[in-house]
C-alpha cells in the first residue's frame, strides 16, 4: 500500500501533469506529436519541440531516481535493523529530487506557454 501511495504522490502529485493527468514520458511524447501537427510555423514548432524534449528527459531522469529510491527503501524495510533515520534520509533525498524535477517541469511549462498561441495552448492543455 505504501508503494502505491508513494507512486501517486511522487509521479502525479504536484506536477498536475498534462491536463491534470500523470506526467509520464508517454504523455509528453503524445503532447509532442500533437504539437507537431498543430503548430505550422517551423521556428515556433522547433522551440516547442525542444522544450518538450527537455521535459521528457526530466521525467525520464526522475523515473530513474524514483526507481533507485524504491530499491533503497525496499532494502531498508527488509533489513529490520535499519534505523528510522536511514529511511527518512532516503525519503528526504527522493523528496528533494521530486521538488527539483517539478520546478524544472514548471519552468518548461512556462516556456511552452510563451511559445504557443492561446488557441494552441487550449488545444494542447485545455479540457482533455
Amino acid at each position: 500500500m505504501i508503494w502505491a501511495l508513494l507512486a501517486a504522490y511522487f509521479l502525479g502529485g504536484g506536477a498536475g501533469g498534462i491536463s491534470g493527468s500523470m506526467l509520464t514520458t508517454a504523455s509528453v511524447k503524445q503532447l509532442s506529436e500533437e504539437a507537431e501537427l498543430l503548430i505550422e510555423e517551423p521556428d515556433r514548432s522547433d522551440v516547442v519541440q525542444q522544450a518538450l524534449k527537455e521535459l521528457r528527459k526530466e521525467v525520464k531522469a526522475f523515473n530513474k531516481v524514483f526507481g533507485k529510491s524504491g530499491g533503497q527503501l525496499a532494502k531498508s524495510y527488509k533489513d529490520h535493523g535499519a534505523e528510522r533515520d536511514e529511511v527518512q534520509a532516503i525519503l528526504a533525498d527522493l523528496n528533494s529530487g521530486w521538488e527539483t524535477a517539478q520546478q524544472r517541469a514548471l519552468d518548461l511549462r512556462f516556456e511552452l506557454r510563451d511559445s504557443l498561441t492561446g488557441e494552441e495552448w487550449a488545444v494542447l492543455f485545455g479540457g482533455k
